[in-house]
């Protein structure tokens, strides 16, 4: 019997930006044509728009044993943890790691005395 791959959340690291990018746009490519240009384009960010996201708040990485397959990241708002940026692999949708990073960015909310999670999106996404 085969082992099921242990999942991991952790925060990423700079070296693995260009990874996050790939991920995001292998996760949202089968609906681009839901989206207008703009909004996959903001839904997608480039691993030079990851970076400014990291230096505004956590970016996280779910690993499945050494595969990367979900990221999410937050932002700290007045007394609020903005949510921004979650994604999941197809081929590893079913596993709740979207849970897990949900789970992740509210220890942080605790850890940063925050008063409520905070998910939104913006105009164009309609």
């Amino acid at each position: 019997m085969v082992e099921p791959l242990s999942n991991e959340i952790r925060l990423v690291i700079a070296a693995e930006l260009p990874d996050i990018a790939s991920l995001m746009l292998a996760s949202f490519v089968e609906f681009r044509s839901f989206y207008t240009e703009e909004a996959f384009l903001a839904t997608t960010p480039t691993a030079d728009q990851l970076a400014q996201r990291m230096q505004e708040g956590p970016l996280w990485i779910a690993t499945q044993g050494e595969n990367k397959v979900g990221t999410v990241s937050a932002v700290v708002r007045k007394d609020d943890l903005y949510i921004r940026g979650m994604a999941v692999l197809p081929i590893a949708r079913g596993h709740r790691l979207g849970e897990l990073l949900l789970n992740k960015v509210e220890e942080s909310a605790r850890e940063q005395n925050c008063k409520r999670l905070v998910l939104s999106t913006t105009p164009f996404l309609f």
